[in-house]
C-alpha cells in the first residue's frame, strides 16, 4: 500500500517545481521593473529586442518610483511552454506630471530553455 501512494506524490512534484519556477521567473520580471532596470528585464525576456528595452529604458527613466503587482496569476504548463494570466497593477510617480495606478489583465508566455524558464511574450489581455 505505501508504494502507489508515493507514486502520485513523485510524479506530482516536477510539475509543482516548475510551476514554482515560472512564479520565480514573474516575481524577477516585477522586481526588475520595480529597480527601473531594462537591462534586467531583457535579460529575463531575451526575445523582448533592443527597439523595445530601449523604449522601456526611456520609459524608466521618467520614474521617481515605481511598484509592480502581480496577482491571481493562473499557470499553464504544456512541456517546454508555459502561459500565465495574471491581474498587473502598476503604482508608480513619475518625475514630472502626476499619474493614477494602472490595472490590467496580462498574458505573459514563457519558454523553458537549458537554463531554465524565460520570458517568450507579454501581452494584454
Amino acid at each position: 500500500a505505501p508504494a502507489p501512494r508515493s507514486e502520485p506524490a513523485a510524479s506530482a512534484a516536477p510539475a509543482v517545481d516548475e510551476k514554482q519556477a515560472v512564479e520565480e521567473l514573474l516575481d524577477r520580471y516585477a522586481r526588475a521593473y520595480e529597480a527601473l532596470d531594462a537591462g534586467a528585464v531583457a535579460r529575463l525576456w531575451p526575445g523582448m529586442g533592443s527597439e523595445r528595452q530601449r523604449g522601456l529604458a526611456e520609459a524608466f527613466a521618467g520614474y521617481r518610483w515605481l511598484e509592480l503587482a502581480l496577482s491571481e496569476c493562473s499557470v499553464e504548463i504544456a512541456g517546454a511552454s508555459a502561459t500565465a494570466d495574471c491581474r498587473m497593477r502598476q503604482s508608480f510617480e513619475l518625475k514630472v506630471g502626476k499619474a493614477a495606478p494602472l490595472e490590467s489583465a496580462v498574458r505573459f508566455r514563457l519558454e523553458r530553455g537549458a537554463d531554465g524558464w524565460r520570458i517568450a511574450d507579454v501581452a494584454g489581455r
